[in-house]
């Protein structure tokens, strides 16, 4: 299909008798314009993924940042649960004798 409509338009330009047809200036201008509206409209797209891709990046820092977090508070409650640590002054005092001998 995309191969005989560029046939199809290329037999504007090309005379039958000589085998050469020179296109229209008007012709080239309305080629020019079209180009230059698909490329911006090409840069445009690019501009919106770019962004869409650097609030993921964002997104997907946040979701690491949270993890780590969700870990180290993992961590210390492991540490506070343990019944080796001094929860009163007495307490407290009995594991500083402990660990001193």
């Amino acid at each position: 299909m995309r191969y005989r409509n560029t046939v199809d338009e290329r037999s504007g330009y090309v005379c039958v008798s000589t085998g050469y047809k020179p296109c229209s200036p008007q012709l080239v201008s309305d080629r020019i314009l079209h180009v230059t509206a698909a490329y911006e409209e090409l840069q445009r797209l690019a501009n919106e993924r770019q962004s869409r891709l650097k609030e993921a990046r964002k997104m997907w820092q946040f979701y690491d940042d949270v993890e780590d977090e969700e870990a180290w508070i993992k961590e210390k409650e492991q540490i506070m649960s343990s019944p080796d640590l001094g929860h009163d002054l007495t307490s407290i005092r009995l594991l500083l004798t402990k660990h001193k001998v």
